[in-house]
């Protein structure tokens, strides 16, 4: 079994595109300078706050298993393996700075045995 996290989070309407262009990226397997690029994007500077992150975390190791929006509504569900709570403290204070609203991070896990 492996652990799930799963984000929730509403974003400006003007960045929709951009977001699911970030979520791609995750779910084909990319993340590194990719993704901090794409969070530059979002905000002057975002980038940098994926510096400590990947400090702690390989790149490989933010993978999105499943992704979707609705409207400016998006819900990333990313394989964790066993460390979905580290995960969850690594990243929260990482959207809590970008331009998101009502972000919510929760630990699930996968169906499997």
């Amino acid at each position: 079994m492996s652990d799930i996290v799963k984000l929730q989070f509403s974003v400006k309407t003007s960045q929709v595109s951009l977001w699911s262009s970030i979520c791609t990226l995750l779910a084909e397997g990319g993340s590194g300078a990719k993704l901090q690029d794409l969070f530059d994007e979002l905000q002057a500077d975002a980038g940098d706050l994926l510096d400590e992150f990947f400090d702690e975390f390989d790149s490989e190791q933010l993978y999105a298993e499943n992704w979707h929006h609705e409207a400016n509504r998006f819900e990333i569900e990313l394989l964790a393996g066993g460390f979905g709570e580290d995960l969850i403290e690594a990243l929260e204070p990482i959207f809590l700075q970008l331009p998101v609203e009502g972000f919510v991070a929760s630990l699930g896990s996968d169906s499997g045995s």
